[in-house]
């Protein structure tokens, strides 16, 4: 499911301290969830979790390969094979006719991206996550590094604020721990519109409710439905759904991805 943020928001972001310091690497804790979705489906569906201690000095946006930097799609497993991520996952919408980021995102201390200004994912020069909706004097302001762009809050200060009435899909999101963890959590499944499968997948709500009970104090929606991808260490390890059928695993190429390095 593919949508384009049109306009920015109000500043409103939170910040907390990463976990870990600069002298060592990123510890990466890596979690397979099981039965990731309500129905049971064949085969089964999962969901995917890392949590990266001392992660402000791994985490890295990246645009698509060949894109300048969108207007082209790259699959996120490319995209991570070239830039040697340890772990990956797709991140900004975009737009479906034309590729280009509606919404922009910070890589290397660089805004890229011809869009607006929405909530964003980030980190800082002083090792903080910026989690909110920011723009170029707030980014400037807080030396906002690295950051990508998603579609609205799931949870913020522990509590869930996704609201309800939302479709079952697969899901990417991006947060933080309490103690400043790097909390990335994939769900696969299938949208019901084209899917074999009433539930296969989370409602909004109901991902806001699991990333809680993995811990998260502050998280965001990044793309989903077929565009949902994670990458580890090169290989696509979820079932992506680019098709929308749930039999048959298809990348779909897509513009940004958060990359653990």
């Amino acid at each position: 499911m593919l949508a384009l943020l049109l306009s920015a928001l109000t500043v409103d972001y939170e910040i907390i301290t990463a976990s870990g310091t600069d002298a060592g690497p990123a510890v990466i804790y890596k979690t397979v969830l099981p039965n990731a979705s309500i129905e049971i489906a064949t085969p089964p569906a999962y969901g995917y979790e890392a949590k990266v201690d001392n992660g402000a000095r791994a985490l890295r946006a990246f645009g698509p390969l060949g894109g300048n930097p969108c207007g082209v799609l790259s699959t996120t497993s490319k995209t991570a094979e070239a830039h040697a991520c340890r772990w990956a996952v797709n991140a900004g919408p975009y737009d479906t006719k034309t590729h280009q980021c509606p919404s922009v995102f910070i890589s290397n201390g660089i805004v890229q991206g011809n869009g607006s200004w929405a909530v964003q994912f980030g980190v800082t020069g002083n090792g903080s996550w910026v989690i909110g909706t920011i723009d170029a004097t707030t980014a400037k302001e807080l030396d906002v590094r690295e950051s990508v762009p998603g579609f609205g809050w799931l949870v913020r200060n522990g509590v869930n604020v996704a609201g309800t009435g939302d479709a079952v899909a697969p899901r990417t999101t991006i947060g933080t721990t309490a103690d400043g963890m790097l909390l990335i959590l994939e769900v696969d499944g299938c949208e019901p519109n084209y899917c074999a499968y009433k539930h296969l997948g989370r409602t909004l709500h109901e991902m806001a409710d699991l990333l809680i009970s993995r811990g998260a104090l502050h998280a965001i929606n990044l793309d989903g439905g077929g565009s949902s991808t994670t990458v580890e260490n090169g290989t696509t390890i979820n079932r992506p759904t680019s098709s929308d059928n749930w039999a048959v695993k298809q990348e779909r190429g897509v513009t940004t991805i958060a990359c653990v390095v």
